[in-house]
């Protein structure tokens, strides 16, 4: 019985010792490492929320020009009710990344329609201060570039934003005092048309053969309305787009730019406002 509290007073000490700010080795210095499989929530910078500075030591840096939401809608603009697929892409990261990614309306800062994880190894949700969150898990935090969807609010409620804060982690992974922490925000309108969306499920596959032409094979009626393939780079800019005509379960081969550089693309394939993306290296 002696032995048994004596390891167990011997434990909450160490425990105590490890939680103190007299020690050097303390919680915040361990940030990297106890948010690994992903953050407390209100940690993106949105209206009255703080970000990753508040565990992390590193400085704070607008991620303006060095990360990019890819959205598959048109023009960055949503239809009330359309579900639409969405990329986190991170130009300047390392070998440990987080991040933490909210959506909110730009009059009341609530929620505005709803985040959903199309990967569950790499992304998960979490909810808090009435706000749902999307966060890298502890699988993720190796990548620097995450997909999920977002389905858009029933009605049209004006511009919605896209509130998100990422660490870029230093090393060792113990300390944060290297860590690079950086905030940005992307606005997603509301579309200006009144639209039918077609009830036809669109997918496709793709890929890249001998002659570095982008093969597209699909289930889409052509028949019905044209579709078109664009190419994304992975700062989200258009490097090619091409209107397709052809009967369902063609193969369609694209050539590409010759300039076209090495590297990881999304390919977007859009009908009407019915949209399916897919990420492709060439």
């Amino acid at each position: 019985m002696k032995k048994i509290i004596s390891i167990t007073l011997s434990i909450t000490l160490l425990t105590t010792w490890l939680l103190t700010e007299k020690n050097p080795h303390s919680v915040i210095n361990h940030a990297s490492l106890i948010n690994s499989g992903g953050a407390p929530t209100g940690k993106t910078g949105a209206p009255g929320e703080n970000n990753c500075t508040m565990c992390h030591s590193g400085t704070l840096n607008s991620g303006a020009q060095t990360s990019n939401v890819v959205f598959s809608g048109s023009n960055y603009e949503y239809v009330p009710g359309t579900t639409y697929d969405l990329n986190l892409i991170l130009n300047n990261g390392d070998a440990k990344n987080g991040f933490q990614l909210v959506v909110l309306d730009s009059v009341s800062n609530n929620n505005a329609g709803n985040l959903l994880v199309t990967d569950v190894v790499n992304t998960q949700l979490a909810t808090g201060n009435n706000r749902t969150y999307l966060n890298h898990t502890a699988a993720g935090n190796g990548s620097t570039n995450w997909n999920f969807q977002w389905t858009a609010p029933t009605t049209d409620i004006g511009p919605v934003v896209i509130y998100y804060a990422y660490n870029v982690a230093g090393y060792p992974l113990s300390n944060t005092s290297g860590d690079n922490i950086y905030t940005n925000q992307i606005t997603i309108s509301p579309a200006n048309t009144t639209v039918v969306i077609s009830k036809q499920s669109i997918d496709f596959d793709c890929y890249i053969d001998d002659y570095n032409r982008l093969n597209i094979i699909s289930n889409y009626n052509f028949r019905q309305s044209a579709a078109t393939i664009t190419l994304y780079n992975i700062t989200g800019k258009e490097v090619f787009s091409k209107t397709l005509s052809s009967n369902i379960n063609d193969t369609q081969s694209l050539e590409l730019p010759q300039d076209l550089k090495s590297g990881i693309y999304i390919v977007s394939f859009k009908s009407g406002f019915s949209v399916k993306t897919k990420k492709i290296i060439i």
